[in-house]
């Protein structure tokens, strides 16, 4: 009975987090530790994921096609997972498109895993956050049916996307998912990229911020800050591709299609 307390209680849950309980309930040993699993495993009361981890199904339904919460499924994966890039996007609400991946920060695994036909990928904490000890600046920790979720804010997500364009989904993705937003609490933007200490990001957001003051209500003074930490040398604002248009004020060679918005067209 208690178990199935838990499991009401856990959607979704790493094998440490049931072992922990069932030690509470007197249920401790390794062996019987493994018993448990498959016996509740046998009854459809759960289902594995992945090693060492597994998801709660409600009493009745099917364990193959029961529909799982793929963000849980991502923050559950390991002790430090936080949730970013284009998949902070989605969980915000923001995002253009619903990608078949999620993305999640963490620095305990850098292996990718399936689950029904969706890839959960792991980035490593860039290591000047790791250096510096600042991991969790600016993660908000969410509730998420009952399980709180750590996710990266819209102003650090942003940046992400801007630090690492390949895992933005495309330039068009990171403009229209933006478009939406209205707000951003542009002190936290600069702080965030003068963190990451990358000459390439500074330019590629004051690029994205001037483009977008409108929308965003970029002041000129925000851009101003930025500017003495834009790149020496000519940068490209994406690695895989050339030519384009050289946009002085931040040393950022852009190509024409994003220069002109051509996906509006």
């Amino acid at each position: 009975m208690k178990t199935n307390e838990f499991l009401n209680k856990h959607p979704v849950f790493r094998r440490k987090e049931i072992e922990d309980f069932w030690q509470k309930e007197g249920n401790a040993k390794k062996q019987t530790v493994k018993q448990l699993l498959h016996y509740h495993k046998k009854k459809g009361h759960i289902i594995r994921i992945k090693n060492n981890l597994y998801a709660a199904i409600p009493p009745g339904r099917d364990p193959d096609i029961y529909p799982l919460d793929g963000f849980l499924i991502a923050v559950k994966a390991t002790p430090d997972a936080v949730l970013g890039y284009h998949t902070a996007l989605e969980f915000h609400g923001h995002a253009q498109s619903i990608h078949n991946r999620y993305i999640y920060f963490t620095n305990s695994s850098k292996h990718s895993f399936e689950f029904r036909n969706v890839i959960f990928k792991p980035v490593s904490f860039p290591a000047v956050l790791q250096n510096k000890n600042k991991n969790e600046i600016y993660v908000e920790r969410v509730d998420r049916h009952g399980i709180f979720v750590n996710v990266t804010s819209l102003e650090r997500t942003l940046v992400d996307l801007l630090n690492r364009p390949s895992l933005s989904g495309g330039w068009e993705e990171i403009y229209r998912s933006f478009e939406g937003v209205g707000y951003l609490n542009m002190q936290k933007v600069i702080n965030y990229v003068k963190i990451l200490e990358n000459a390439s990001t500074v330019a590629r957001v004051g690029y994205f911020l001037e483009e977008n003051k409108k929308i965003l209500s970029v002041k000129e003074n925000d851009l101003k800050e930025l500017e003495p930490h834009i790149p020496k040398q000519l940068r490209y604002i994406d690695k895989g591709l050339e030519g384009g248009v050289l946009v002085k004020r931040w040393n950022l060679i852009v190509p024409e299609y994003i220069v002109n918005r051509e996906w509006e067209e």
